[in-house]
């Protein structure tokens, strides 16, 4: 073989080795792992950490429907969540802490709670007033959000819970927005929160950015003159430097359904 042929050849080879590299590199495949269940036929698992720990449901012995239970799986074992007294639970999310958020039946199954399990205890995170409440989402602070009906059964409602019993989101932003929020499902590490809502009349997602306030949730006349106040100051700062950074920081279809009736 000639000289030329030989360097040919070589840069053959090495684009061909490039090729299959560049396959390899941009080729994902995956091992799949059976959860198992919790005795029944069919499980689902809803939300991972990053430790890969999952969360979900699972029918139990019996495949009774009303007998669905919160799971979680951790170091290949899946273990019961077991109930807040009631028949069915589901896990919905997990922070990295290994804590979750979900939904159980309470004792007699009169309703259906949020729940916060940490630490081997599920506990029970209550409603905004009404029979029903949902933990969709959990950040690494513990902090869990989702929705609950409130007093009456009429109305969904957003909620944030910081470890113990719930607040209505809609009594922590200003009431003169026009927003009725009636469901959260996740919350970052830096407690922005996001869900959906009733607004003009149509149903939008929501970002929450947290503001600091001292002192308690001021009164509506407050939150007017706090809105008015900030506005002076965000215009004095941006007429001072017209380049300022700004420092702001599942559901299914079904639920949206109705949602003005709702609100």
């Amino acid at each position: 073989m000639t000289g030329f042929g030989k360097m040919m050849l070589r840069t053959g080879l090495a684009a061909l080795a490039m090729s299959l590299a560049s396959s390899a590199q941009a080729a994902v495949l995956y091992d799949v792992v059976d959860l198992g269940t919790l005795g029944g036929s069919a499980s689902a698992g809803n939300a991972i950490n990053n430790a890969g720990q999952v969360v979900g449901y699972s029918f139990t012995t019996g495949d009774n429907y009303i007998d669905i239970h919160a799971f979680l799986y951790s170091g290949g074992v899946m273990s019961d969540l077991g109930t807040l007294g009631g028949s069915s639970s589901q896990g919905y999310a997990i922070n990295n802490a290994g804590q979750v958020a979900g939904r159980s039946g309470t004792t007699g199954n009169v309703g259906a709670h949020a729940f916060l399990y940490s630490g081997g205890v599920m506990s029970d995170l209550g409603t905004l007033g009404g029979v029903e409440s949902v933990g969709y989402g959990i950040n690494n602070a513990g902090q869990v959000v989702g929705e609950s009906l409130t007093t009456g059964n009429t109305a969904y409602h957003a909620f944030v819970s910081n470890g113990g019993g719930m607040s209505d989101l809609n009594l922590l932003i200003d009431p003169l927005a026009g927003w009725t929020l009636q469901g959260a499902f996740g919350v970052n590490d830096s407690g922005q929160i996001t869900g959906f809502g009733a607004f003009g009349g149509q149903a939008h997602a929501f970002l929450l950015n947290p503001i600091t306030v001292t002192g308690g949730v001021p009164e509506p006349a407050s939150w007017a003159m706090m809105i008015i106040g900030f506005g002076l100051i965000g215009g004095a700062m941006r007429r001072k430097n017209a380049f300022a950074p700004d420092r702001g920081h599942l559901v299914a279809p079904e639920r949206m359904e109705g949602f003005i009736d709702r609100a």
